[in-house]
Order: C-alpha cells, then structure tokens, then sequence
C-alpha cells in the first residue's frame, strides 16, 4: 500500500496564486487520463487556496487507504490520553494471545516495530484480503498463532489491524466507531466515513474523506511530546500513524496511501504539511505513479506568484 512514503509534496514559502489551478489541474488528468482527482490547499494562515476537483465534486469522500492510519493514530493518542489504554499495554493484555504476538506493545504497533512480518496483506494479488472481512479476520487469527520476528521498523497493515481489535476490547466498543464519535478532529472531518470499496481494512486503510477535510486536519494536527516514533532512516521518523520528516525545507508530517489491483486501477492519496504550515491533501483514482506526484508540485510551483 505504500512505496515511497518519502516522495511526498515539499512545499516552499511563497505566496501561490489559485488563478491557473484549476485549468492546470484538468492538464494534469488529460496528460495522465486519470478519471477524477480533488485537491485542496491551505495557506499557512488555515485559509483556503484551492478547493478543487475534477470528474467528482470537491464534496465526495475519496479512499484515504493508508493515511487512515494517520487518523487512527490521532484517535489511539486521544484514548491514550483519556486514560482509556497505555502505549505500553500489550496486545495480550487485551486480546486472548498467548504467544509471543501478544508481547507487542501498542506503541509498537503504532510505530511497525512490532515485529509482524511478512505484512500477509501485500500477499494477495487481487486485494480480497484488503476487501473482505472474513480475510482480514483469519489474518488475525494467523497473526496471533505466529511467533514474532525482529522488532526494527517495517511497515506492515497487520499492525493496525492488530490495533484496530485492541483499541475495540479497550474501549468496550468498535474503534471505528468510537474514534468517529469521541475524537474532536474526526468528528470535525464531515466528511469521514468507512470507504465503501476498502471498509474491511478499517483503520489501517478503510477510510474515506473529501480533501478538503484531510487537508484540514493535517493543517490543525500537533506533534506531541507523547508521540511515539521509530527511526525509518537519518531524520525520518514514523510514528503515531504519521510520517516525520525533519531538518532544511523538506521538514514536513505526511502519509501516502495506495491501493493498485491491476495496472491503471486503484486509488492514491497524499496528506502533508510542510514547516511553514503549507498543508495539502490530493486524491486520484489511479495506481500510485510518481509522475502524476511530480506533475502535482510542478503545477503548484508554477502558480506562485506575488501577494
């Protein structure tokens, strides 16, 4: 579901004009015959730069897919904070796991330090495992019998799998549903709902929102100093749910979700805000391409202009 989380949008500090966005933006699903894309962007000062979309309106929800793993984050750190679970409650504290898969921490679930891998969810070549409950419930049922491996960052579904069903039993009801109701910044995204296509995923990628609800959640979340975090490589840190980019003009909060199929269909999303407070969330119904990425920045360094 993920490639390369790194290659993300890095925005820089100049003022952009929206005068050509829009028209730059139907080039964009032209030259790489996209179907339908949304972007919105937010200036620095939270007010709104672009809030556009082209072949859906700006108001449909589109699949976040792994960037739902940014928002069960924020709702994992607001049950932490209530009280409700413990970044160090394993997994056996809450689910009837009684090998070394239950020794995980939820912290390490949140950070993929866990040591569940391989990640089974990448293994099915036509997705039902993304898609079908009764999958990802026998995933579950593998994971807890399978000894864990080594507990160094690797990115696997399985982890929020695992934290969707441990924050349900701590809670005393489904995460889901109590993340969308008890969470102020998921309650404000009006957006916010189970995808359709990817639901059985739930929040390690069965989201959906319009962007100009991701862009503003993006633009309110705060770094905590209870955040938990796993190095990735030299000044990228992954954790909670989140990935953290420090030092020089790529410093940014980002996460990309991706879910390709069969070639040409998928869904992509991209979620960042950069250290100026440029926040910006696209979605585009296609496999994740790099070149529909670059030709996003090249279109928003393009419309910067004066004040």
């Amino acid at each position: 579901m993920i490639r390369a989380l790194a290659a993300t949008l890095a925005l820089i500090g100049s003022v952009v004009s929206a005068s050509d966005i829009q028209s730059d933006l139907e080039d964009l699903v032209a030259q790489h015959r996209l179907d339908a894309v949304s972007l919105t962007v937010l200036r620095p000062d939270g007010s709104i730069l672009a809030d556009l979309a082209v072949g859906k309106s700006t108001q449909d929800p589109s699949p976040l897919l792994s960037i739902s793993k940014t928002l069960a984050g924020a709702c994992t750190m607001h049950a932490s904070r209530s009280g409700l679970v413990s970044l160090d409650d394993t997994v056996a504290a809450h689910l009837d796991w009684d090998g070394t898969a239950g020794d995980a921490t939820v912290a390490e679930l949140l950070t993929h330090t866990s040591g569940y891998h391989p990640d089974r969810t990448q293994r099915d070549v036509l997705g039902l495992a993304l898609t079908r409950p009764a999958r990802v419930a026998a995933l579950l049922e593998k994971r807890s019998k399978t000894e864990r491996g080594e507990k160094g960052y690797a990115y696997s579904n399985e982890n929020y799998l695992v934290l969707e069903a441990v924050l349900s039993s701590a809670l005393g009801v489904p995460a889901l549903t109590w993340c969308l109701n008890n969470v102020p910044a998921l309650v404000a995204m009006k957006s916010l709902r189970p995808s359709p296509a990817y639901h059985a995923l739930g929040l390690a990628g069965g989201l959906a929102a319009n962007t100009r609800d991701l862009a503003r959640f993006m633009f309110e979340l705060e770094q905590g100093d209870d955040w938990p975090g796993a190095e990735v490589r030299e000044s990228i840190i992954y954790g909670p749910g989140i990935l953290r980019v420090a030092g020089g003009p790529a410093e940014r909060l980002s996460h990309q979700g991706a879910l390709c199929v069969i070639p040409r269909r998928g869904n992509s999303a991209i979620a960042t805000r950069d250290a100026l407070g440029w926040s910006v969330a696209f979605t585009y119904n296609h496999c994740p391409n790099r070149d529909v990425e670059a030709s996003l920045q090249k279109l928003l360094l393009a419309a910067i202009a004066a004040d």
